[in-house]
């Protein structure tokens, strides 16, 4: 049994520090479920002196709240947060069998996160014209003094359904500064 987390199943965790709070962001799956991660994202936090103490957040942020996923058939993967140099809190996630990492931003670590865009390229680049370009996919973010960093990536050496993993984008992970605006 999990020490902290009893009542869910929630995995790709990834842990930030915001306020002397601690907050936990992962996927969260379902019990006896077929599928990776098919419930909507929730969170854990606990203060920094009671690490013995963990709340449950409730749900952050819904999946049929992404417009990608119009026809909620999409599941939520692997999600991390962020604390934006404006001061709001952005959440970064990838949608099962869709190559694009989406955005939902919040006023609080603990949300509610409303839905706010998907990574883009420069001078609207075309990132499926690229010769080698990343899979989106597991994100992973931080603020670096200033500077937004991602991380994405996946790296295979076989076929996976409905991934469409190809010679262009199975280089591994790729990491990139996002410009102010936390899209580009």
């Amino acid at each position: 049994m999990n020490p902290i987390i009893k009542d869910n199943y929630f995995c790709d965790v990834e842990s930030h520090i915001f306020n002397n709070k601690i907050y936990l962001y992962g996927s969260h799956d379902a019990r006896n479920s077929d599928r990776y991660c098919p419930l909507d994202y929730i969170c854990y936090s606990a203060n920094l002196n009671d690490l013995s103490n963990w709340h449950y957040e409730g749900v952050i942020y819904r999946k049929d709240q992404d417009p990608l996923n119009h026809d909620n058939k999409h599941d939520l993967y692997a999600p991390d947060v962020v604390c934006g140099n404006d001061g709001k809190y952005y959440l970064y996630y990838g949608l099962s069998n869709i190559d694009m990492i989406s955005i939902a931003r919040s006023d609080k670590p603990n949300g509610p996160f409303e839905y706010y865009g998907t990574i883009r390229y420069p001078n609207n680049i075309d990132f499926k014209t690229l010769d080698i370009r990343p899979y989106h996919f597991d994100p992973s973010v931080i603020n670096d003094n200033g500077k937004i960093i991602l991380s994405l990536g996946f790296s295979v050496d076989a076929n996976i359904p409905a991934m469409d993993i190809n010679e262009h984008n199975d280089h591994g992970l790729f990491i990139v500064e996002l410009e102010d605006d936390m899209e580009t």
